[in-house]
């Protein structure tokens, strides 16, 4: 699933605190990362989780760090310039024995969306005394030209690094040895659609559900689903705006939600059938008042009808069926259901006259609500 992170355009990597203890280096703060350019052809995608090693001599096993994902837009192989600033993760680090790469999934994938450099940024936050080395391992083979460091002062105001710290690794003043700090990362390729967000409003029984995507490929649409605790149903569909790399927002509105828990998702579909999901948003209904017996559907029916109802507590209740002379002709529940949850049943009335019925759902306090219902063969 693409990010749900809002993208934010950063000015010369301006990400420190300010503060001298959380700084990795003699009195200032650096950030090491690793530099990546995959195929155009792979682009739009979505890196899905990211590996550190760590093995220097003061990082230890439970440090904090932040990993930043930055994507260098303007193509000329310098982090320094045209950099945006994507999505940052806080983890700790899992083994520091210069051997074993600590893993990192991620929650919600960071999404890339322009040819050019992925770049993966780490900064050790527990900070020490003295010189704290840098937090990851080095591969002094090949790929020395793939790793970059920026350096600032803590406390200035603004924090600006200097970028690259060093471009002549292992010189006098340099920050660290020429090689390739060990830093990698797997992504998902040819990601059709950027959801940037997902989000309800909701004001009483009305759900207001929106969504913005920062670019489309081949989308034909969303298909709105909901879990009301058996499985997701399908609530709609709201078409898409097929290849674009324009915002978009869509809306989607849910009326009359009852009582019980309610989880929404996205499945996106391109034209060719392929799909995805996204989820993340949930609303909880509670009953009005101490019951409800929501209106039973269909009705008039014929042979069959579902009768639904709510309580906000606990207790043991009834539901049944009479006829207009208040005789009982079907028993729909006994028993004590869940507190502030939607139960549903069916009324098969293949077995009745054709004519109008009473459902009552009846406590131990006696009848609490009643409703009409007719049946019409």
């Amino acid at each position: 699933m693409p990010s749900l992170a809002q993208p934010v355009t950063v000015q010369n990597l301006i990400v420190d605190d300010g503060t001298a203890e959380t700084s990795v280096g003699d009195g200032g703060q650096f950030m090491w990362f690793n530099r990546f350019t995959p195929p155009p052809a792979d682009y739009p995608l979505e890196v899905t989780d990211v590996e550190v090693m760590f093995g220097a001599t003061l990082v230890n096993v439970g440090d904090p760090v932040d990993i930043y994902f930055f994507e260098d837009t303007d193509g000329d192989g310098d982090p320094g310039t045209g950099v945006v600033l994507l999505d940052m993760i806080s983890e700790t680090v899992q083994f520091n024995d210069q051997l074993t790469f600590s893993s990192y999934e991620l929650a919600i994938p960071v999404f890339y969306s322009t040819p050019g450099d992925v770049l993966i940024g780490v900064v050790n936050r527990a900070g020490s005394e003295g010189f704290n080395d840098f937090p990851a391992a080095i591969d002094q083979g090949a790929s020395q030209v793939r790793s970059w460091a920026a350096t600032w002062l803590a406390g200035d105001v603004p924090a600006t690094p200097t970028f690259p710290a060093d471009e002549q690794w292992g010189t006098i003043d340099s920050f660290g040895l020429p090689g390739n700090w060990m830093v990698r990362a797997t992504y998902n390729e040819n990601i059709p659609v950027e959801l940037v967000s997902f989000n309800g409003v909701l004001d009483g029984t009305e759900l207001s559900l929106t969504w913005a995507t920062a670019s489309e490929t081949n989308n034909a649409g969303f298909e709105v689903q909901v879990d009301r605790g058996a499985g997701y149903e399908v609530l709609g569909f709201v078409d898409g705006h097929g290849t674009t790399t324009e915002a978009q927002l869509y809306t989607f509105g849910v009326t009359n939600l009852t009582p019980g828990t309610h989880s929404f998702r996205l499945k996106q579909i391109d034209y060719d059938g392929a799909f995805e999901y996204f989820g993340g948003v949930e609303v909880s209904i509670e009953t009005p008042g101490q019951f409800v017996l929501l209106p039973t559907y269909p009705n008039p029916f014929n042979p069959e009808a579902t009768i639904r109802f709510a309580v906000r507590d606990a207790s043991p209740v009834s539901v049944t069926v009479h006829d207009v002379l208040g005789r009982q002709v079907a028993t729909i529940y006994q028993g004590t259901p869940e507190a502030n949850q939607t139960m549903s049943f069916r009324l098969d009335g293949s077995s009745l006259t054709s004519g109008t019925y009473v459902v009552r759902l009846a406590g131990s306090n006696g009848t609490m609500a009643s409703q009409r219902i007719t049946l019409l063969k």
